[in-house]
């Protein structure tokens, strides 16, 4: 893992737009993780009455 945070700053200098692009790809499955969890809970809670 610390060898990919070293190599981010390099990929930065080379491309901002490319971390532009990773960073909403970051956000988007962040959305996905947190959608998953809420409607996982609603299923549970659904089920349990």
């Amino acid at each position: 893992m610390s060898y990919t945070k070293r190599r981010t700053p390099q990929r930065r200098r080379v491309g901002p737009k490319r971390r532009r692009k990773r960073r909403g790809l970051g956000l988007f499955i962040m959305i996905l993780i947190v959608t998953s969890l809420v409607a996982s809970i609603i299923i549970i809670s659904l089920s349990i009455p």
